[in-house]
């Protein structure tokens, strides 16, 4: 567990993005993340941390107006289903091959072990080709 004293981050503002540790990185994000001067500070560590530009992403989002909240949580669920479905699409493209591998090798009388071996297909799965 971290704990971060918000109050006490005066002197972690005198340093630059570069010099500050990761922690140092979010907590000045929570610190000052609202925090209008701290704007051009607050944009570099979004830029520098991967992770804390996510947490940026969020924060602006769950900070909208309702109507505006609602339209981000339908456009994130639209993008997880699209990726989600891109690798669903890939998986089976990968099986098909496998599969098509399979009766190849099955077709030029190799072993059932090592076609499972080779195509990471289980025995029963080449016994059913």
């Amino acid at each position: 567990m971290v704990v971060i004293e918000l109050s006490k981050l005066g002197d972690v503002l005198k340093k630059t993005v570069d010099e500050m540790t990761p922690i140092e990185k979010w907590s000045a994000f929570l610190g000052y993340a609202a925090d209008p001067q701290q704007r051009k500070l607050i944009n570099e560590v979004l830029d520098s941390k991967e992770a804390i530009g996510v947490a940026g992403t969020v924060l602006a989002a769950i900070s909208k107006d309702e109507h505006e909240r609602a339209k981000y949580m339908s456009r994130r669920k639209f993008e997880t289903d699209m990726a989600s479905n891109l690798l669903t699409v890939e998986e089976r493209g990968r099986r098909e091959s496998r599969l098509e591998v399979a009766r190849k090798m099955k077709a030029a009388d190799m072993g059932i072990d090592a076609i499972a071996q080779f195509t990471d297909l289980s025995i029963a799965e080449i016994t059913e080709l």
